[in-house]
């Protein structure tokens, strides 16, 4: 069982989020993510957007909840991931380490790797839309292949989020891009203290956690 709960809410205290959490914990639930409430671009709450917390009191929300997560015995292992011992999210860890998956049905989205090239696929977002193309050959779905320039970047923005890291060598596989390479486009995050490479393996740092952005930012597709 996974409970998700969100702090940063409009009119939300430190004092508020943190009651909802520790009810959370109290339920004992096997898994718990716990992340700040992003306002999504094309939603109501974008085009009409409420009085939210400030930076400053979402990262004390953050950081208060997490020190309460781990002394309540879950473990961090993606940026906003938590779970007892043995029970990390098998279901979520497949796309955090860019594997592949099925999207069925009206707006799901789909990744399939063929001869070292990944595909994605979307099939339309309304279900009507869906359903008069759903007999169609390819189910409804419009897919286009993913270039090197852009694969690196999408295994990094899954990749960076988890606490384990990734081994250069994987990377090369997934995405046809060589280790020094990399090394190269990643030495400013380095010497930042953002990201961690060590014997082959890339990690990224605490810190770096509240920077992901900026680390993606040298990795952006051309």
């Amino acid at each position: 069982i996974n409970v998700d709960i969100m702090h940063g809410l409009p009119g939300q205290t430190a004092a508020e989020a943190l009651t909802d959490l520790r009810a959370v914990i109290a339920l004992r639930p096997e898994h718990i993510s716990w992340y700040q409430l992003t306002l999504e671009p094309g939603t109501p709450f974008a085009r009409r957007p409420p009085a939210l917390p400030s930076h400053d009191a979402c990262f004390a929300m953050q950081q208060r909840g997490q020190a309460l997560l781990a002394a309540g015995g879950y473990a961090r292992y993606e940026v906003s991931a938590w779970a007892a011992a043995g029970r990390k999210s098998r279901h979520n860890l497949n796309y955090w380490r860019f594997g592949d998956y099925l999207g069925l049905g009206a707006g799901a989205h789909g990744k399939l790797t063929r001869h070292g090239t990944a595909q994605r696929s979307a099939r339309p977002c309304h279900p009507k839309a869906y359903m008069r193309r759903a007999n169609e050959a390819q189910g409804a779905a419009t897919t286009r292949s993913v270039a090197q320039e852009e694969a690196l970047f999408e295994y990094l923005l899954n990749r960076l989020r988890l606490a384990e890291g990734f081994e250069l060598r994987e990377m090369r596989r997934a995405t046809d891009t060589p280790p020094r390479q990399f090394e190269r486009r990643a030495r400013r995050a380095c010497e930042r203290g953002l990201l961690n490479i060590d014997g082959g393996v890339c990690a990224t740092t605490p810190r770096g956690y509240h920077h992901l952005n900026e680390i993606l930012l040298d990795f952006l597709p051309q």
